[in-house]
This record gives C-alpha cells, sequence and structure tokens, in this order.
C-alpha cells in the first residue's frame, strides 16, 4: 500500500489493484482566486500521473469539492459521497456531468478492492462535513479533514476502528473570525494559532494512532485583499513544532507536502520542503507574483 500527500486536502491511497483519492484540488485556485495549495502543486506532473479508480468527496467546500480539478481528472470517474439531508453536492455532481455517483450512509462500509475499504462518518448534518476511514491492506488511515470531532462520537468511530496508524486533520482557521479585531482590546485579534496546534494535538492523542499528519490547511492567500491573513495561518511546521516544544511523541508528528509519501515496504518518503516553511513571508510574495 502506498498513501501520498497531492496537495492541501488531496490524499490517494494506492493498492495493487486499486485507487482512492479524496478531496482532490490540484489545479488552480479555490474562492475566486484567493486560496491556492501551499506548498505548491505540480499540477501538470500530478494530473497526468493520475488515474484513480474512486474519487471519495467529504464535503462541499470548495477546496475539497474543487469543480476545475474533477473534470481534470475525469466525469467518467466513480465519485463516492456521503449520504446527507442536504442534496446540493449531488445535484452539483450531475450538472457538471458526473456519470457515476455513489452516496454511502453514515457508517456504510464500501469494499474498494481486495483489503481494501472506505468507512464514511458525516459530521454536522447542516455543515454535511464527513470522515474517511481507509483500511488498505494492513493499514489503517484516519482522514479527519476539517471535521471538527472529539468525546462520545469519537469513541463511537474507534469502538469500530481500534487501531488507527495515520490520522490526518486541519489545523488552521478558515473562519471569517479573522476579519475581526477586538478594538477596546488594543486591537488584540481573537485567534490563537497555538490553540489550534494544541486541538490538533489532542485530536491525534485521542486517536491514538502511531503517526499525526497536518493535513487540510495547506493553503495561503494570495489574493489582494485576502494576502494579509496569511499571517493567521497556522503552518504545518508551527504544529511539529508545538509537539516539539509539549514532549508529545506518541503519535509522531508528520509533515508532508505535495509530493511526499509512505510505502508499506519503505515507510515515509518526505522530500526537504524547508524552504517553504523557513521565510514564508518571502515565498508568498514570489508565489503571488507567479500568479499575478
Amino acid at each position: 500500500m502506498q498513501f501520498s500527500i497531492h496537495g492541501h486536502a488531496c490524499l490517494e491511497v494506492q493498492t495493487d489493484t486499486k485507487s482512492l483519492i479524496c478531496d482532490p484540488w490540484l489545479v488552480g485556485s479555490a474562492y475566486w482566486r484567493s486560496w491556492w495549495n501551499y506548498p505548491p502543486v505540480n499540477s501538470e506532473l500530478v494530473i497526468n500521473n493520475l488515474n484513480p479508480d474512486y474519487i471519495y468527496l467529504t464535503h462541499i467546500h470548495w477546496d475539497h469539492f474543487h469543480g476545475p480539478t474533477l473534470k481534470k481528472i475525469g466525469l467518467d470517474k466513480t465519485i463516492i459521497i456521503p449520504k446527507i439531508p442536504q442534496f446540493k453536492l449531488y445535484q452539483d455532481l450531475q450538472q457538471m456531468g458526473a456519470k457515476n455517483i455513489i452516496e454511502i450512509d453514515h457508517g456504510q462500509k464500501l469494499k474498494l478492492g481486495e483489503n481494501f475499504y472506505l468507512t464514511s462518518y458525516q459530521f454536522m448534518p447542516i455543515l454535511s462535513d464527513s470522515i474517511a476511514i481507509i483500511e488498505a491492506d494492513d493499514q489503517v488511515i484516519f482522514n479527519g479533514n476539517d471535521a471538527k470531532i472529539m468525546g462520545l462520537p469519537l469513541q463511537q468511530i474507534l469502538q469500530r476502528h481500534p487501531v488507527i496508524d495515520f490520522v490526518l486533520r486541519s489545523h488552521s482557521s478558515a473562519n471569517s473570525r479573522l476579519c475581526y479585531e477586538i478594538i477596546d482590546e488594543s486591537n488584540q485579534h481573537i485567534d490563537d494559532l497555538d490553540k489550534y496546534s494544541e486541538e490538533f494535538a489532542l485530536f491525534a492523542q485521542a486517536v491514538g494512532a502511531k503517526y499525526a499528519i497536518p493535513f487540510a490547511s495547506n493553503q495561503c492567500y494570495l489574493h489582494p485583499e485576502t494576502i494579509k491573513f496569511n499571517q493567521y495561518n497556522n503552518y504545518a511546521h508551527k504544529v511539529r513544532q508545538y509537539f516539539q516544544n509539549h514532549g508529545i511523541k506518541n503519535p509522531e508528528c508528520v509533515v508532508m507536502a505535495p509530493g511526499d509519501y509512505w510505502q508499506s515496504d519503505k515507510g515515509f518518503q518526505i522530500a526537504d520542503n524547508s524552504v517553504w516553511y523557513n521565510d514564508t513571508n518571502q515565498k508568498i510574495a514570489e508565489y503571488q507574483a507567479e500568479k499575478q
């Protein structure tokens, strides 16, 4: 088995016979040219070598349900979505021209291939987020993406999946509260980056995984009206630094950038992506100029 990180919230899992890709956003921007993958994705290389048997979309937010990428991959692919009260995800896929759409119920386990399963757990019926538990060969991946699940709902999942090898979840804010300041408290900002790292760590520890991978917050803002908000991004390397500063060794925090992967026989294969995190302001300025 191999799993690869292709971008912001894009995870591909491959076995000897089948492959699944989750939430592919691999070309261009999202949210009106504001959001861009960070570190950047080599879109042409990835798309040209991508031929998944299945696509799973966790929810309808456009950094997870990215129309231009789905069209590039091919709308003839089998697209799996959570069966939820809100019909927009299903209807939008139909209107785009998707031919093979499978809806799966909360807690339903879908066989994708030999020793290859996907189980969907829905979270927050109004926003309609979902969690993907992927079992491939002897490895179990908990793709939590944007679902902020803890307590009894999390325990219910772990009762069915007591051994988790890899846990992936978001680790920064994408909330409109970033636009507000508390003017009677010296313009203090209401977000705390350490809080996101702490919540990620608590979640990863609660899951009991071997490895924790900061995921689904790997983007930056390049639009002139939003580029200032990059200062509030909690980049993946900051999450790893939080683990180190607090002596958290279990699970091990592993930063994976686009192009990094894990293989059953070789373990993690990770390039040196420190250049993207050593001076983020400079790299984002160069990135903005490139995309102007």
